[in-house]
This record gives structure tokens, C-alpha cells and sequence, in this order.
């Protein structure tokens, strides 16, 4: 296993929205997190999308309180030029998602915690659901 898990937007929202039935997952596995069992890092376009979902489904308020929470948990990685041309070029369909992969492949964390792993075929990198995460554990 790993100490270092980059955490992608759905996963958050899953938390922020109370997303039934993936809310339950995310909270275990934010209890981890913040117990240090596990440090977690994302990007700031997680950290941008998760603030405008949650302005439009909530309110503007309540998204900068909730990104300011998720600041307190999560560190925020880089995002660079050498990233973005990597995900620009990279044979993964979805350029956000290639951002993600190529943000937390430059900073060595070896495991991307999602829940759409469909998105992430690559092979040097554990892509997991939390569910899936969470079973690995045991």
C-alpha cells in the first residue's frame, strides 16, 4: 500500500453532496485521511470543479467554506506546463482526467482514487474506487 493518494473530484463531491450511495465510501475513507493514516493531494482543477459544482447546486457561500475545509485535509499539487503538454498528448480521451494522472504521476503518488477507473487504463498507477481502496486494507 501507499501513504500518498491523490483524490479526484467525484470522490469529493461524493462527500460535499452527500451522493448516495458513494457517500459512505468516501467518508471511511476520509477518516483515514484525517487520522494520517494516509496523506491526500489532488489538483486545483479538482479543486476549481469541486467549487463550481457546488456554487451551482448549492451556493457560493457554501462552496468556499467547503473548499476551505477541503484545503485543511488535502494538499494542493501543481499544476504545470510540462503537465498540461503531457495530458494534451496523451492517448487518455479525457483531457481533465490526463491532468490528474500526469499532476500526481509527477509528484510520485502512486495511487489515484476515483470512481470513474474507466477513464484511468494505465499501468503504472493503482487506479481504485474508494470501495475498492478501502477493501485493499483489510
Amino acid at each position: 500500500m501507499t501513504d500518498k493518494l491523490f483524490i479526484d473530484a467525484d470522490v469529493l463531491l461524493d462527500i460535499l453532496l452527500n451522493r448516495e450511495p458513494f457517500v459512505l465510501d468516501a467518508v471511511q475513507l476520509f477518516a483515514f485521511i484525517e487520522a494520517e493514516r494516509f496523506k491526500a493531494y489532488t489538483s486545483p482543477v479538482v479543486i476549481s470543479n469541486v467549487y463550481y459544482m457546488l456554487s451551482k447546486l448549492k451556493d457560493e457561500k457554501t462552496a468556499r467554506t467547503a473548499i476551505g475545509k477541503l484545503l485543511c485535509m488535502i494538499e494542493v499539487l501543481p499544476v504545470d506546463q510540462k503537465i498540461t503538454k503531457l495530458a494534451l498528448v496523451s492517448l487518455m480521451k479525457d483531457f481533465e482526467d490526463a491532468i490528474q494522472y500526469y499532476c500526481a504521476k509527477n509528484s510520485d503518488i502512486p495511487t489515484l482514487i476515483t470512481r470513474n477507473i474507466k477513464h484511468y487504463k494505465v499501468d503504472d498507477m493503482l487506479i481504485a474506487t474508494p470501495r475498492e481502496f478501502i477493501k485493499m486494507l483489510d
